[in-house]
């Protein structure tokens, strides 16, 4: 190329990126709204939420939900990989994205390709819990029963592909044993059985969970957690039960269509580390069984692309088959 060309080329990339900084300076000057793929009253529309209030009132420019459900959020995400990258389009994404790449083979966007990370939001264990009739008062004494019968102990989840079901894989493969999983259409038909006595263990939510184990109706093993969660301070982690480095905490996290500026989403990115660290956000995490997660911009690519290589194993392992 012509030395003029390329000093004409250079000249238009400057304007171009000063032009961003100008817009990236003043952002945001009007409604952005946050997509998140599952139902109102859900978790992720909840935290979606109470998110979205945050931004709110810390960028002084509103912020809003629109809640887009289908395909175990894949829907939400689609449709912000293809909005304007203009950091007014944000979607809140999630390990059912990351498993969903694993498991599902019609996905139309990419986790990698199609979506800028901004910052984690929270994320919430599953609970590994039985029923007190399995006769298994900790994890150890779970995996010895399991071993002693191979594919005869059960498990509920509310779906082939579901984290809970993947959790149990991930059980499987890290202890050695072969529970049987049993899919349900949803999580209150495995909690039913499981209070029921028609099955011995589920991987569960922990707000859920904590209240039937006040109650003696089932025993809590362990969190999926790589750390405790403050709701259940005294239930183990799979980690420190003996299984090291399990965790399949079902994390949260905001999400920009590729191409939306560094500086934009750093602004975003700021805005959310800020809300993680005030006992309102936490108190409200805490009431719906989740934890802050600080996994900040530089980090949260990274963080994905482990993921998917981590339940890519766990997919292949199990022999799921994609569909």
């Amino acid at each position: 190329m012509p030395r003029k060309a390329l000093t004409l080329a250079a000249l238009l990339a400057a304007l171009t990126l000063g032009a961003n900084d100008g817009n990236a300076q003043s952002y945001p000057t009007r409604q952005g709204r946050i997509v998140v793929g599952f139902p109102a009253g859900s978790s992720a529309d909840i935290l979606g939420r109470i998110y979205a209030q945050q931004l709110s009132d810390l960028l002084k420019q509103q912020f809003i939900v629109e809640n887009r459900p289908g395909a175990s959020g894949n829907l939400a995400a689609e449709q912000v990989a293809r909005a304007e990258p203009d950091g007014y389009t944000l979607v809140v994404a999630s390990v059912a994205n990351t498993i969903s790449a694993n498991v599902l083979s019609n996905l139309k966007y990419s986790m990698t390709d199609d979506l800028a990370p901004v910052a984690a939001m929270a994320s919430a264990p599953n609970v590994l819990a039985v029923s007190p009739s399995l006769g298994a008062s900790n994890v150890s004494g779970f995996i010895k029963l399991a071993k002693a019968k191979p594919g005869e102990i059960q498990y509920g989840s509310p779906g082939v592909g579901s984290a809970p079901h993947l959790a149990g894989e991930l059980f499987n493969m890290m202890a050695g044993t072969k529970l049987m999983h049993i899919p349900y259409q949803g999580v209150p038909q495995s909690l039913t059985d499981l209070l029921g006595g028609r099955i011995p263990a589920v991987f569960g939510t922990a707000p859920t969970l904590a209240g039937y184990a006040k109650d003696g109706r089932v025993t809590l093993l362990a969190v999926t957690s790589a750390k405790r969660t403050a709701l259940l301070p005294d239930v183990p982690t799979l980690d420190e039960a003996g299984l090291k480095g399990f965790d399949t905490a079902i994390w949260y996290g905001i999400f920009a269509p590729k191409g939306t500026p560094l500086a934009v989403r750093q602004i975003l990115a700021d805005a959310l580390v800020k809300a993680n660290a005030s006992p309102e956000v936490g108190k409200a995490l805490f009431a719906n069984g989740a934890d802050p997660l600080s996994i900040t911009l530089d980090d949260l690519g990274a963080f994905v692309r482990a993921d998917l290589a981590k339940w890519k194993a766990v997919v292949e392992a199990a022999q799921i088959q994609q569909r």
